[in-house]
């Protein structure tokens, strides 16, 4: 009888699982973000907050930046390209001092772990670039 119970059991999760498999919606594509929508990206500068929408593309962020950068006014970057990838040294004009500042990189309020040539952002991210000090 306690057999009979187990294996019950064990088919009913079983069923749900694959159900909730197959029935689920479409999530995020291979790349782990969703192939249609935008993300938000805020430049935080001395006088003032620049807010801008991204269109998401399956390119990284990078890609996406440079993009931005090409079709508005409103903001300009500057890099330096290294081995690992694309760092950014100056926003609108304001180029951080390498020996103590950076633009810190968040990702809905969390620094990213990774830099703009790697980060992937999903539908409704937003992205903060923020002058910091070290």
């Amino acid at each position: 009888m306690r057999f009979r119970v187990i294996i019950s059991v064990l088919i009913a999760a079983a069923s749900v699982f694959i159900l909730s498999t197959v029935a689920a919606p479409p999530g995020p594509d291979v790349a782990g973000r969703q192939s249609e929508g935008q993300a938000t990206v805020q430049i935080v500068l001395p006088d003032t907050v620049v807010t801008q929408q991204l269109q998401l593309t399956e390119a990284p962020l990078e890609a996406e930046i440079a993009d931005l950068d090409e079709k508005t006014d409103d903001v300009s970057f500057s890099y330096t390209d290294y081995d690992f990838g694309r760092f950014i040294t100056g926003i609108n004009g304001i180029e951080a001092d390498p020996s103590s500042q950076f633009w810190e990189l968040s990702v809905n309020g969390t620094p990213s772990g990774t830099g703009i040539s790697d980060l992937q952002l999903q539908t409704g991210d937003t992205v903060t670039f923020r002058l910091v000090g070290f």
